[in-house]
């Protein structure tokens, strides 16, 4: 008896553990905040039974779309409540899908800090910058009081300086710091160095994604342009879009991504522009070419199984091409699709995803999915893709933000 029930106390014990492990899995895969056509198209995908009930409704109007917010919690079993989340229900809205390729000009906001080094000085190697706490991808914003916007500012402000303290103001992680920096006297050259590497532009080629008429932004990339050096995000100031050709491709193999070898055109989109870690949007955008009208599927109506990608590898026309959803991933920010290339021409063109086809539209039944975000270095025919929906809630920000600032 003793045995059984010892047995009994083990196998709960390891049912409960299981149980609870799952339920904090559950937690963070459960989307919290979703968007449906209709509320009863809401299907909680769990490995557990859980379901959604709504507790409270809310309507706003944005733009010429009414959306009706409902706010309600998580039941395990439908008893339980495990977590709160809310359900916004709006009719799936129209966009211009582009594929287009585009160019990417970027100034930093400040001077963006892209290495450290260290000063051969009568005293020894110093690491001015590191002493006085500046790191790699930190961005300098002002010399003793005056701000500086380029490379060439900061090296005007630092001028004929010697081996005066210069007092240093940066910000890293969105917080401003300041500190105090000693310039040391070189024995190679015999000047002072601030012991900096440092960068305030960048450019490159990506792919559009789709032109809200609406919001009048657009929007590419589907994830957040970041430095080369640091691999952090970049911070913008000012930059534009403008029209892009390809060239070439270099194609993809295993353990090698490939990419988009293209050139710049005299063809100005935007200069209104947001960096975010769901892509690069633009305001006021215009001298687009659409490859037609989509409505935009909310990320609950996204499934596994076939779909297009629309890219361009040879001037600036896209094409659509086979390609496959193997998995989605609805409670993620990012990284919501793994996409695998299937069509065979593409395949010989390009080896599957390349640098550069970031952005790139996924239809789906007729419907904008999703875009096209990473390529897997290890198998270069799959893919990370974002929502559509998602990268069209962040549009509507954008124009927000981009608008107060101008």
């Amino acid at each position: 008896m003793k045995k059984t029930v010892r047995l009994f106390t083990a196998m709960l014990t390891v049912a409960c553990v299981a149980l609870f492990g799952m339920l904090i899995y559950e937690d963070r895969a459960l989307p919290k905040s979703v968007t449906v056509s209709e509320l009863s198209a809401f299907k909680v995908k769990s490995q557990i039974p859980v379901s959604f009930k709504a507790t409270e409704a809310t309507t706003t109007a944005g733009t010429d779309i009414q959306k009706t917010h409902h706010t309600g919690v998580y039941r395990l079993f439908g008893v339980f409540p495990i977590d709160s989340a809310e359900v916004s229900v709006s009719k799936n809205k129209t966009v211009e899908v582009l594929g287009t390729p585009f160019g990417i000009k970027l100034y930093t906001d400040g001077v963006l800090v892209v290495n450290t080094t260290k000063v051969k000085s009568e005293s020894g190697s110093r690491n001015p910058a590191a002493e006085c706490g500046i790191k790699k991808g930190d961005y300098l914003t002002a010399v003793n009081g005056v701000k500086i916007r380029n490379g060439e500012e900061l090296q005007a402000r630092i001028k004929n300086i010697g081996g005066k303290s210069l007092n240093i103001s940066y910000y890293r992680g969105g917080k401003d710091y300041s500190t105090v920096l000693t310039p040391a006297l070189s024995t190679e050259d015999g000047l002072y160095h601030l012991g900096l590497w440092v960068r305030d532009s960048c450019a490159g080629i990506g792919t559009m994604t789709f032109y809200d008429p609406e919001t009048k932004a657009a929007s590419g990339l589907g994830h957040g342009l970041c430095d080369s050096d640091t691999g952090k995000m970049i911070s913008v100031n000012s930059g534009a879009l403008v029209g892009a050709e390809i060239l070439s491709v270099e194609k993809s193999t295993d353990g090698m991504a490939g990419e988009l070898v293209g050139r710049f055109l005299n063809q100005s989109y935007s200069a209104a522009l947001m960096n975010s870690e769901l892509g690069v949007y633009a305001c006021g955008f215009s001298g687009y070419k659409s490859f037609g009208s989509y409505e935009v599927s909310h990320s609950t109506e996204v499934k596994t199984g076939k779909a297009q990608i629309l890219t361009t590898v040879k001037g600036q026309a896209p094409k659509l091409y086979d390609c496959e959803i193997l998995s989605v991933a609805a409670g993620r920010k990012t990284r919501n699709l793994v996409i695998e290339i299937t069509d065979e021409k593409l395949l010989e063109i390009s080896g599957g995803v390349v640098q550069g086809m970031s952005g790139s539209p996924i239809i789906q039944n007729g419907r904008l999915v999703g875009a096209m975000t990473h390529v897997l270095v290890d198998d270069p025919k799959k893919g990370y893709g974002i929502f559509a929906q998602t990268m069209l809630n962040e549009a509507e920000n954008a124009a927000k933000v981009i608008k107060k600032a101008s």
